[in-house]
């Protein structure tokens, strides 16, 4: 307890100097002794110093088509005089082990976040997080009944990879959107509800756990619109032959949640 009330009481210029030489998984693990401490590391930017935590280049793209059952993977070509390049990327998500392979399944990717991968499968409706380079798959446990349409849930479904090796480069969270409120038609009330809610429950999914939680978030400003205003939106992209969301960008930084959805 001396030791740690001394390096606490260290000027800051000297404590990140010390800290600055931990090796990348002692200096992660610092940000976790105390407030103090975290401000310092994120202010001084001491984690995004250490590169060699983050991806140094594209390996290839990951691209989903509409009407197609399956992402393709392009992949850029080697150097030349630079050899292969690296282990080739299964683009068919072939080394996850499934109950049951069917010719004509559809999978997808739904999200990514640097390097890791959020894979659907839903042939047999389950989410893998996958490292494209390593090979290395999970399988989640299926998610609580609020994310479940009894018609489709999957088209319903907004789901975001949180990953940042800088932090824990073993650890990941899924977000996970509950299955949104579907009025009658004759339901006004209903449909003169803000969105987003003032509270929204999401489902988090923490690696460190196993298991699914909610999460709560709470608005920031004024409400966008109503669900009027959204069922609106999803017409126009049935007429449209939308059959995706246009949805898929979001950012998840110290708890908060930023989402883009387009109209909203």
């Amino acid at each position: 307890m001396e030791a740690e009330a001394a390096a606490m009481a260290l000027p800051n210029d000297l404590l990140a100097d010390v800290l600055g030489r931990l090796p990348a998984r002692g200096l992660a693990a610092s940000r976790r002794v105390c407030k103090a401490w975290r401000d310092l590391v994120d202010e001084r930017r001491l984690l995004l110093r250490l590169r060699r935590l983050l991806p140094h280049s594209l390996r290839g793209l990951f691209i989903n088509y509409q009407d197609y059952k399956r992402p393709h993977f392009f992949a850029r070509p080697a150097p030349a005089g630079t050899g292969d390049g690296g282990a080739p990327i299964d683009g068919k998500f072939d080394y996850i082990a499934r109950a049951r392979k069917e010719r004509n399944s559809w999978y997808e990717v739904m999200d990514h976040c640097n390097g890791l991968v959020l894979y659907w499968d839903s042939d047999v409706e389950v989410l893998f997080v996958c490292n494209p380079t390593t090979r290395r798959w999970t399988r989640l446990p299926p998610p609580p009944p609020c994310c479940r349409s009894q018609y489709s849930w999957r088209r319903c479904l907004r789901a975001f990879l949180v990953f940042d090796p800088a932090a824990s480069p073993a650890h990941y969270k899924v977000l996970l959107e509950p299955e949104p409120v579907e009025p009658n038609e004759d339901d006004d009330a209903c449909r003169l509800m803000e969105w987003p809610p003032a509270a929204w429950a999401w489902q988090e999914f923490s690696s460190e756990t196993g298991r699914w939680e909610e999460k709560v978030f709470v608005r920031d400003g004024e409400a966008a619109g109503t669900v009027g205003d959204i069922m609106l939106l999803s017409l126009l992209d049935a007429l449209n032959y939308q059959l995706e969301p246009r949805w898929r960008f979001a950012a998840y930084w110290q708890g908060a949640l930023y989402i883009h959805c387009s109209g909203e």
